[in-house]
Protein backbone atom coordinates (compact mmCIF):
# COMPACT_ATOMS: atom_id res chain seq x y z
CA UNK A 1 0.00 0.00 0.00
CA UNK A 2 1.30 3.10 -0.37
CA UNK A 3 2.18 5.29 2.38
CA UNK A 4 2.98 8.97 3.27
CA UNK A 5 5.92 8.67 5.56
CA UNK A 6 9.57 9.83 5.73
CA UNK A 7 12.00 7.84 3.41
CA UNK A 8 12.76 4.62 4.40
CA UNK A 9 13.78 1.36 2.57
CA UNK A 10 14.54 -2.21 4.24
CA UNK A 11 12.28 -4.19 6.22
CA UNK A 12 10.75 -4.12 9.32
CA UNK A 13 8.90 -7.09 10.60
CA UNK A 14 6.81 -8.49 8.33
CA UNK A 15 6.68 -5.71 5.93
CA UNK A 16 9.30 -4.31 3.18
CA UNK A 17 9.58 -0.43 2.32
CA UNK A 18 10.68 0.79 -0.97
CA UNK A 19 10.69 4.12 -2.97
CA UNK A 20 9.24 3.38 -6.28
CA UNK A 21 8.58 5.90 -9.20
CA UNK A 22 5.03 6.02 -7.50
CA UNK A 23 5.90 7.27 -4.38
CA UNK A 24 6.70 5.31 -1.05
CA UNK A 25 5.68 1.66 -0.81
CA UNK A 26 4.76 -0.79 2.02
CA UNK A 27 4.07 -4.41 1.24
CA UNK A 28 4.65 -7.73 2.67
CA UNK A 29 7.79 -9.65 2.95
CA UNK A 30 7.46 -12.26 0.58
CA UNK A 31 8.12 -16.28 1.78
CA UNK A 32 10.95 -17.73 -0.10
CA UNK A 33 9.69 -21.06 -1.45
CA UNK A 34 13.15 -22.37 -3.59
CA UNK A 35 14.31 -25.25 -1.74
CA UNK A 36 18.45 -26.06 -1.29
CA UNK A 37 19.44 -28.47 -4.42
CA UNK A 38 20.73 -31.95 -3.18
CA UNK A 39 24.31 -30.64 -3.67
CA UNK A 40 23.63 -27.39 -1.74
CA UNK A 41 22.57 -29.37 1.07
CA UNK A 42 25.54 -31.85 0.70
CA UNK A 43 28.01 -28.94 1.12
CA UNK A 44 26.36 -27.01 3.34
CA UNK A 45 26.37 -30.23 5.64
CA UNK A 46 30.14 -30.74 4.80
CA UNK A 47 31.14 -27.16 5.94
CA UNK A 48 29.06 -27.63 9.21
CA UNK A 49 30.87 -30.41 9.98
CA UNK A 50 34.04 -29.20 8.98
CA UNK A 51 33.64 -25.81 11.16
CA UNK A 52 32.58 -28.24 14.20
CA UNK A 53 36.14 -30.35 13.62
CA UNK A 54 37.49 -27.03 14.69
CA UNK A 55 36.40 -26.84 18.14
CA UNK A 56 37.88 -30.66 18.62
CA UNK A 57 41.33 -30.05 17.71
CA UNK A 58 43.87 -29.75 20.26
CA UNK A 59 46.56 -26.39 20.82
CA UNK A 60 49.63 -28.12 18.82
CA UNK A 61 46.98 -28.90 15.80
CA UNK A 62 45.80 -25.08 16.19
CA UNK A 63 49.42 -24.31 16.01
CA UNK A 64 50.58 -25.99 12.88
CA UNK A 65 47.65 -23.95 11.15
CA UNK A 66 49.02 -20.32 12.38
CA UNK A 67 51.88 -21.29 10.90
CA UNK A 68 53.13 -19.15 8.04
CA UNK A 69 50.01 -17.29 7.91
CA UNK A 70 51.32 -15.12 4.51
CA UNK A 71 51.04 -18.23 2.23
CA UNK A 72 47.48 -18.19 2.15
CA UNK A 73 45.45 -14.62 1.38
CA UNK A 74 41.87 -13.97 0.79
CA UNK A 75 40.59 -13.18 -2.93
CA UNK A 76 41.08 -9.69 -4.13
CA UNK A 77 38.45 -6.95 -3.36
CA UNK A 78 39.12 -3.48 -4.50
CA UNK A 79 42.47 -4.11 -4.67
CA UNK A 80 42.68 -5.06 -1.34
CA UNK A 81 43.35 -8.82 0.42
CA UNK A 82 44.73 -9.83 3.73
CA UNK A 83 45.99 -12.74 5.30
CA UNK A 84 43.50 -15.55 6.65
CA UNK A 85 43.13 -16.41 10.24
CA UNK A 86 44.33 -19.80 11.07
CA UNK A 87 40.41 -20.70 11.84
CA UNK A 88 39.53 -19.54 8.14
CA UNK A 89 42.41 -21.64 6.62
CA UNK A 90 41.44 -24.63 7.68
CA UNK A 91 37.76 -24.36 7.00
CA UNK A 92 39.15 -23.29 3.56
CA UNK A 93 41.58 -26.27 3.06
CA UNK A 94 39.10 -29.03 4.61
CA UNK A 95 36.01 -27.79 2.76
CA UNK A 96 38.08 -28.08 -0.38
CA UNK A 97 39.05 -31.73 0.61
CA UNK A 98 35.51 -32.04 1.01
CA UNK A 99 34.23 -31.58 -2.42
CA UNK A 100 37.05 -33.84 -4.02
CA UNK A 101 35.59 -36.82 -1.73
CA UNK A 102 39.31 -36.86 0.03
CA UNK A 103 39.73 -37.40 3.95
CA UNK A 104 39.76 -33.63 6.01
CA UNK A 105 43.31 -33.00 7.40
CA UNK A 106 43.65 -31.81 11.18
CA UNK A 107 47.16 -30.43 10.63
CA UNK A 108 48.14 -28.10 7.75
CA UNK A 109 49.60 -29.47 4.98
CA UNK A 110 52.76 -28.51 3.27
CA UNK A 111 52.16 -25.70 0.89
CA UNK A 112 53.02 -27.06 -2.67
CA UNK A 113 54.84 -24.54 -5.12
CA UNK A 114 54.21 -25.14 -8.56
CA UNK A 115 56.51 -24.80 -11.84
CA UNK A 116 56.24 -22.30 -14.33
CA UNK A 117 52.91 -22.90 -16.66
CA UNK A 118 54.15 -25.19 -19.69
CA UNK A 119 51.55 -23.67 -21.97
CA UNK A 120 52.32 -21.31 -25.00
CA UNK A 121 50.45 -19.51 -27.11
CA UNK A 122 46.36 -20.01 -28.44
CA UNK A 123 46.00 -19.32 -31.82
CA UNK A 124 42.58 -19.75 -33.16
CA UNK A 125 41.62 -19.24 -37.03
CA UNK A 126 38.61 -19.50 -38.91
CA UNK A 127 38.10 -21.31 -42.56
CA UNK A 128 35.01 -21.71 -44.63
CA UNK A 129 33.04 -21.71 -41.04
CA UNK A 130 34.82 -24.20 -39.32
CA UNK A 131 37.55 -22.95 -36.06
CA UNK A 132 40.41 -24.72 -35.49
CA UNK A 133 42.33 -23.76 -32.42
CA UNK A 134 45.97 -25.03 -32.06
CA UNK A 135 47.51 -24.82 -28.17
CA UNK A 136 51.59 -24.92 -28.18
CA UNK A 137 53.23 -27.13 -25.17
CA UNK A 138 56.85 -25.76 -25.95
CA UNK A 139 57.86 -28.48 -22.96
CA UNK A 140 56.08 -31.84 -22.03
CA UNK A 141 54.49 -31.27 -18.82
CA UNK A 142 55.14 -34.61 -17.27
CA UNK A 143 53.00 -37.05 -16.12
CA UNK A 144 52.24 -35.05 -12.94
CA UNK A 145 48.96 -34.28 -14.92
CA UNK A 146 45.91 -34.39 -11.84
CA UNK A 147 43.19 -32.71 -13.70
CA UNK A 148 40.06 -34.47 -15.65
CA UNK A 149 41.25 -35.42 -19.35
CA UNK A 150 38.37 -34.02 -21.39
CA UNK A 151 38.69 -36.08 -25.04
CA UNK A 152 37.80 -33.84 -28.44
CA UNK A 153 34.27 -34.29 -28.49
CA UNK A 154 33.92 -33.21 -24.92
CA UNK A 155 36.29 -29.80 -25.91
CA UNK A 156 34.01 -29.46 -28.98
CA UNK A 157 30.80 -28.98 -26.73
CA UNK A 158 32.24 -26.99 -24.37
CA UNK A 159 32.95 -24.77 -27.31
CA UNK A 160 29.57 -24.26 -28.10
Amino acid sequence: MKILDIPQSGGCGTFVSVRTRYGQFRRRRGVIRKSPSPTQILHRASFGRIRAMWRTLTERQRATWAINPQDIRSRPRMGQSGTLPPYLVFVKVNTIRASQGLAPVLTRPESYKFDANPVGDLVATKTGGVVDLKLSVPTNPGHGHSGPWRGPMQCRRLLR
